[in-house]
């Protein structure tokens, strides 16, 4: 889920080991999971990194990939619908349409069975840190949306794991 210190001090522990750092506690104390600053989960792991890197030479790959989800017909989805040409709109309105008429399992089938265009989009590997920087700084590239200026208010998209939730009107 996140890569760094978690994939060996966490990924490779007994449930022991896991216990004591998954508690409630630590979940509520957690502001933000992928904000490692703002994570008590991530402190805990972190510490337990350090504590695995003093002791085992420990040479670590992580890799980021796009966040491409469809291709083809479906590829307007990954636009903004103030931007949708008018065939755009068009599909959309007869992909809604459709969806409101299937069963929740046909329309869940339907959505599954499209295979994503992830593609690796960094590689970086040697000491767990600086890798781990590496990753974080892509996925930021990739994910954080430019503002000159003041903002008060930022309307963003909706994740498309809530996509089945969308169209189902």
């Amino acid at each position: 889920m996140d890569g760094g210190h978690k994939s060996v001090a966490v990924g490779l522990c007994d449930y022991e080991s896991l216990r004591a750092h998954h508690e409630p506690q630590t979940i509520r104390d957690s502001d933000s999971y992928m904000d490692p600053a703002r994570s008590e989960l991530n402190h805990k792991v972190h510490r337990l990194g350090k504590i695995v890197d003093e002791t085992m030479n420990v040479f670590h790959i992580e890799t980021a990939i796009n966040n491409r989800m469809y291709k083809g017909d479906m590829d307007f989805l990954l636009r903004n619908e103030d931007d949708f040409t008018a065939f755009d709109r068009m599909k959309f309105e007869a992909m809604r349409y459709t969806m409101s008429k299937l069963p929740r399992p046909a329309r869940r089938k339907l959505l599954h069975s499209r295979p994503a265009q992830y593609e690796m989009i960094a590689c970086h590997a040697g000491k767990t840190e600086p890798v781990h920087e590496k990753i974080i700084e892509k996925a930021f590239d990739q994910y954080a949306i430019p503002v000159r200026g003041q903002c008060d208010i930022l309307i963003t998209g909706i994740p498309t794991f809530h996509l089945t939730t969308c169209i189902r009107f």
